[in-house]
């Protein structure tokens, strides 16, 4: 049985803009999770960390700047 993510705040980071948007949408269909933002590099995630305070960070492995590990 699926457990809905009810309540969980998420944050997309993925270099490719049609990529995030995606995904994006893959989550809010699928779930009651809420996409709370879209960021496009580390350092977009960064400025947007302290105001949205997500409660999951779904992220690109293969980052440009810095990995997804990293």
């Amino acid at each position: 049985m699926k457990r809905p993510l009810e309540g969980v705040r998420i944050m997309v980071v993925d270099d490719n803009a049609v990529h995030a948007q995606g995904i994006k949408q893959l989550i809010e269909l699928q779930t009651e999770a809420q996409v709370i933002g879209v960021a496009h590099s580390v350092h977009q995630m960064q400025k947007q960390l302290m105001t949205l305070e997500p409660d999951m960070i779904l992220m690109d492995m293969n980052l440009p700047e810095v990995d997804g590990i990293a």
